[in-house]
């Protein structure tokens, strides 16, 4: 009997994503934060997003697809890990997954949470496969971020 093949992308039509869906392009992961559709008069209609790149937390203000434009929406894992330390170099945040494995996630992952975790703080790992695609703090940990950057 042959066996499914599970692939780590589904594809999506651009006008289907909603603010809080995760999308990958060209290696990047984007995370939407808002949406509109717009349409030009007799022209093609288009989807504009409000996203921020998951890995360097850069804000894209504008970025529109054709509205029948297919994304690749990554088929998202999530592990409950627990906070261990930043290893030695301060490159890396070092957590423990459920089987209490090690797992190295890069710290700019993190966008500076790093800072307000300690050790036995639980964070969600969100991956697609190999790659690290978000990293979820609990809300005392997200407060602290936004008032230390202030």
């Amino acid at each position: 009997m042959p066996y499914a093949v599970r692939f780590p992308f589904d594809k999506i039509v651009a006008n289907t994503m909603r603010p809080g869906d995760i999308f990958k392009l060209d290696d990047k992961y984007y995370e939407i934060r808002s949406y509109e559709h717009r349409n030009k008069g007799r022209g093609t209609a288009s989807a504009k997003f409000q996203v921020i790149e998951l890995m360097t937390q850069k804000q894209i203000p504008d970025m529109s697809f054709v509205v029948d434009k297919k994304l690749d929406r990554p088929v998202i894992e999530k592990l409950n890990c627990t906070v261990m330390y930043v290893d030695a170099d301060g490159k890396h945040l070092v957590v423990a997954d459920e089987n209490y494995d090690e797992v190295h996630i890069p710290i700019q992952l993190c966008a500076g949470a790093e800072k307000y975790c300690e050790a036995g703080t639980p964070v969600g790992v969100l991956k697609c496969e190999d790659d690290f695609v978000k990293l979820q703090f609990p809300s005392q940990v997200l407060s602290a971020v936004r008032k230390g950057g202030k």
